[in-house]
């Protein structure tokens, strides 16, 4: 099957243009930026570890001795292991936090997806309409990210150990950077090569899976083997789709820079004016009041701008939010025109 890739962008360009100004109406807007921002498709994920040295084992150990010796080490003991029970008690808060995160996203992916379609700005109906397939698309993305840390596990805790055990101290720093080098660069070969993989299955998963889903209304491990016969009858066109899609990724990345940037600057005159003002009523008050002022201020003026500054940036970045999501729509009815979602009346069964 021959797929012109500039017909569908043009499509894609056309449709976020009809779902975004035709008319233009904020509230649409702003139901839709939120909506976008709770499946996920307005931010962006990190993640960082450390890794602990020999020397820090060092010093943990030093300052356990230097503990013992001390008189005051009866009253400090109590304190360390009060600690534990605080980390295991944040740990478990954050993976509540994520796993909740995970299910809402699971969940309002078909709501923005309901949106896009219908160029509409709801959130209650396809919420509900849309409970089986959201929560089967949660129990997919929970294994995804237990599999993913699992095998970041596998592949990274021999290079932690590795490092742990050697002894560095006494080497030359070209001699030890080289033996980091030497250990790392297997492994980051490696962890490319995971990202990738992981990233693929995300991409079948969210383009091509997930509108299949949404348009039989169908659990997750059903419309993956309709989805199937489809990608492997289309390889090609697929591996092009997924380099296009890489590339516009980028442009957007950059784009999404400049447009954080500019709304700085946008925000810099504002913020002026109101610490002028701010300022000035500082001035006025007596002394004893003033600080009671400056603390206030700050704990009320600093939250709303930020917040401000973020809704402003998730609002301009939804136009590329939309059009994505658009793409990967207009891809999969080019290769099965039965998925084309645009033109179907979706009713749930």
């Amino acid at each position: 099957m021959k797929i012109k890739y500039t017909d569908v962008l043009n499509s894609s360009v056309e449709w976020t243009k009809a779902v975004l100004l035709r008319p233009f109406n904020m509230k649409k807007w702003v139901i839709l930026t939120f909506v976008a921002l709770m499946a996920g498709t307005l931010m962006n994920n990190s993640f960082n570890f450390q890794i602990p040295s020999s020397a820090s084992k060092d010093k943990k150990v030093q300052s356990e001795k230097v503990i013992k010796a001390t008189p005051e080490a009866d009253k400090k003991a109590p304190a360390s292991r009060l600690s534990l029970p605080l980390i295991v008690l944040i740990v478990f808060v954050v993976m509540a936090f994520a796993v909740l995160f995970t299910w809402l996203s699971s969940r309002f992916d078909f709501v923005f997806l309901d949106n896009i379609v219908k160029n509409n700005a709801s959130i209650k109906i396809p919420f509900r309409a849309n409970r089986k397939i959201g929560n089967s698309l949660f129990l997919f993305n929970l294994a995804m990210i237990a599999v993913f840390f699992i095998s970041l596990g596998v592949l990274f805790l021999p290079f932690i150990l590795i490092l742990w055990k050697t002894n560095f101290s006494g080497q030359d720093p070209a001699a030890a950077l080289m033996q980091i080098f030497s250990v790392s660069a297997p492994l980051l070969v490696l962890f490319f090569i995971l990202i990738v993989i992981f990233g693929f299955v995300v991409l079948v998963a969210n383009d091509f899976i997930v509108p299949v889903m949404y348009r039989d209304k169908i659990g997750f491990t059903k419309a993956y083997a309709q989805v199937r016969p489809i990608i492997m009858e289309s390889k090609f066109e697929v591996l092009i789709y997924c380099l296009i899609k890489s590339a516009l990724g980028l442009g957007i990345g950059i784009a999404s820079m400049i447009i954080a940037f500019l709304a700085i600057l946008a925000l810099i005159l504002p913020v002026l004016i109101l610490a002028v003002l701010l300022y000035g009523v500082y001035l006025i008050l007596p002394a004893p009041a003033q600080l009671i002022f400056a603390i206030t201020s700050l704990i009320i003026t600093l939250p709303v701008l930020g917040f401000i500054f973020m809704l402003s940036i998730w609002c301009l970045n939804l136009p590329f939010a939309v059009f994505m999501r658009i793409f990967s729509l207009k891809f999969i009815s080019r290769l099965a025109p039965r998925y084309n979602l645009f033109k179907l009346d979706i009713t749930p069964r």
